[in-house]
């Protein structure tokens, strides 16, 4: 936290700017290093000193090293075959999409894929998949999340490492 953080982003990541992708835990900045940094697009968590107590980085690497399982899209559509039912498949662009699928497929009580094309995966980036996963993992009902319409193997695999 504090000056040994700054020092840390600005000397040894060579951090000249970054974008904010969210919180690590309420008051604790995660930012994404800007394309002049030694490492370009790599998250990066700001933890200031006077947030949390003694377990709040052990709480941050505890909720980020055991993710929840999170049903297969494969087994969400096995599921919906036996049982004569669709599941909503949902492009989304930002936050505020990705939250208003997630809020309809809980109010509903129903399944749902967040889909993210080519252009929102090059424009979105870490963050936008990063939503995603995490909206998946903290929603009530089985949300999974779908690389949509991909034009080649390598952003496949781009896709699949973040």
């Amino acid at each position: 936290g504090g000056i040994t953080s700054s020092d840390l982003a600005t000397k040894a990541l060579e951090a000249k700017c970054a974008k904010i992708a969210g919180q690590a835990l309420a008051g604790v900045p995660l930012w994404q290093l800007g394309p002049e940094s030694r490492h370009p697009g790599v998250p990066y968590i700001v933890f200031p000193g006077n947030v949390g107590n003694d377990t709040a980085v052990a709480d941050v690497v505890k909720s980020w090293a055991l993710p929840h399982r999170r049903p297969s899209t494969k087994e969400l559509l096995l599921n919906a075959e036996k049982g004569g039912y669709a599941i909503g498949a949902f492009n989304v662009y930002n936050l505020e999409g990705i939250e208003a699928v997630v809020a309809a497929a809980e109010e509903e009580r129903s399944p749902a894929m967040l889909q993210i094309h080519p252009a929102a995966f090059k424009q979105g980036g870490v963050p936008l998949v990063a939503c995603c996963i995490s909206a998946a993992e903290q929603a009530s009902v089985p949300i999974t999340v779908h690389f949509d319409h991909g034009a080649s193997k390598q952003e496949l695999v781009e896709a699949i490492d973040l």
